[in-house]
């Protein structure tokens, strides 16, 4: 299959940042809240304390605008795959309609912001559709049918959708909604600008002081930010205190295309609940219609070669809809929690001051925002009826168990696989923008070929847990396949858990050769 080309390597939303670059952190801060990554929920957290009248500092390991919330579809609905159904015998009525209230609230919130804000952000109302394509499939659309109308949600159940694949059923939520996400959060911020918070980009944070009365973090630059209340919204949480959110965690990813498709669009937004899923929707960038089509998920850095996952979603898209060239792909990481609930709320139950939001598992948009909202919540000291299902430190349920157990054996396999695993291609076989596994004085090791004749290599163990990282050839990087951390080819640590770099090395191919020579 044609490979796609590498200038569209980024989400259709990138040209939408219309905000302006801020700086890095140079000097230790005081303020109300600390509020660490600037994704939806620490955008728009950091956005209702300053209406509340808080000092708000917002800090970011990048540029803002460039992480998970860049590389979301930009759903924003309460239909979160097949989920009801399993709640409701998971965890019993009242807990699940807590979750789907939240989530209403949460696309109430939007909606109310975009009023005040005066965003134009491409806010278009889209019933939301589940669609099978097997029997079993059928079954179950039939099952979460039910479990809508036991929660009293408005829905439908169908026959067909509006493209060229055979279904056996699909599933309506009316009434839900899609945005341009970054346009969306680019008016926050320039909100966020012109109040009392501080912004500073590129700033990451390494750990937080609890032991005085107001926590402090500890930025990578040696600043620190003193808080009364500190917000962990970084997608993984780099401080988890006594809890080990990795073996609470999961990470998957997904993959994306954009394509413009001659045909006018049908209306709706849609998600297959056979394996592989397909996510469909229309976007308009720049009076251009697109269409974007997702999919292929699996979990990080385990799985087939990734470009493959590419070709699959395209051999799909050419099913669906008419042939057109691709205009744009990109991937995105997810973290999954043992119940399928997000994580949100004090990171202990003694230590009220330091929150987290995590584990939205492929639904920031409206799980980041009704994260966000609890989470200032807990700030200005409003109970909400929402917390306590969400709460870090909740028991486990008995299925969450069984989730436990099977992860944490699933990293052990891969932990003891990646040691011993047999490597890959000589060095002098390696082709520009290729890459390989190779032993060096006994050690595992990791080489990319770049364009200009460097070899990079890096130490293939995670720095998180210890597990082998593998690569990922769409994408470029090393990812782990236990916990999720992604490092650059050259090692430098793109997603967490882990904090620190791959170690690394640089060498032109024939240094490395020489450096090589003789090594098993």
């Amino acid at each position: 299959m044609t490979p796609l080309s590498e200038n569209r390597n980024h989400p259709i939303w990138t040209s939408s940042r219309t905000t302006k670059h801020f700086p890095s952190l140079e000097r230790d801060e005081t303020t109300d809240i600390a509020i660490v990554g600037a994704g939806i929920t620490g955008i728009t957290a950091a956005y209702l304390l300053q209406q509340a009248g808080k000092n708000v500092t917002l800090i970011d390991a990048h540029s803002f605008l460039t992480g998970t919330t860049l590389h979301t579809t930009g759903k924003v609905t309460a239909q979160h795959g097949l989920i009801y159904d399993q709640l409701l015998n998971d965890i019993g009525y009242q807990a699940t309609d807590h979750y789907l209230k939240s989530n209403q609230e949460a696309i109430n919130l939007i909606k109310t912001i975009i009023d005040k804000e005066h965003i134009n952000c491409q806010w278009e109302q889209q019933d939301a559709y589940l669609f099978a394509t097997s029997d079993k499939g059928r079954s179950q659309l039939e099952r979460e049918y039910q479990a809508y109308d036991r929660l009293n949600i408005d829905s439908a159940l169908t026959d067909s959708i509006p493209f060229q694949v055979d279904v056996t059923g699909a599933l309506a939520m009316k009434d839900q909604y899609q945005f341009n996400p970054i346009t969306y959060l680019s008016q926050l911020l320039l909100a966020l600008d012109n109040g009392t918070t501080k912004l500073y980009e590129n700033t990451p944070a390494i750990d937080i002081d609890a032991s005085e009365n107001n926590p402090v973090v500890t930025c990578q630059n040696g600043y620190h930010i003193k808080a009364q209340h500190v917000l962990i919204c970084t997608h993984y949480p780099f401080h988890t205190g006594p809890t080990r959110f990795a073996t609470k965690l999961h990470a998957e990813r997904s993959y994306v295309l954009a394509f413009q498709d001659p045909n006018p669009y049908p209306g709706g937004m849609y998600l297959s609940i056979d394996q592989p899923t397909r996510s469909i929707r229309e976007a308009t960038i720049d009076d251009q219609s697109y269409i974007l089509f997702g999919g292929d998920g699996h979990k990080t850095g385990q799985g087939e070669s990734t470009e493959k996952h590419y070709d699959n979603l395209k051999r799909d898209a050419y099913t669906y809809f008419s042939h057109q060239p691709i205009t744009h792909h990109w991937s995105t990481q997810d973290l999954v929690t043992l119940d399928d609930l997000p994580y949100i709320g004090p990171i202990e139950k003694d230590e009220p001051s330091i929150l987290l939001a995590t584990g939205y598992r492929k639904w920031g948009m409206t799980n980041g925002t009704a994260a966000a909202k609890l989470l200032a919540d807990y700030v200005l000291q409003r109970m909400s009826p929402h917390q306590q299902i969400f709460l870090p430190t909740r028991p486990a349920t008995s299925q969450g168990v069984a989730t436990f157990l099977k992860e944490n054996t699933d990293t052990a396999k891969h932990l003891t696989k990646g040691k011993v695993s047999a490597e890959s291609r000589e060095l002098n076989q390696l082709k520009p923008g290729e890459a390989t596994t190779f032993k060096q004085d006994g050690q595992r090791k990791g080489a990319y070929q770049s364009h200009d004749d460097t070899l990079y290599i890096v130490d293939t163990t995670c720095t998180h847990a210890g597990c082998e990282v593998n690569w990922n050839g769409a994408e470029k990087t090393w990812d782990c396949p236990c916990h999720g951390s992604r490092f650059s080819y050259t090692g430098e640590v793109i997603e967490g858990p882990a904090q620190e770099n791959l170690h690394r090395e640089k060498f032109t191919m024939g240094q490395a050769l020489r450096k090589n020579k003789g090594d098993s």
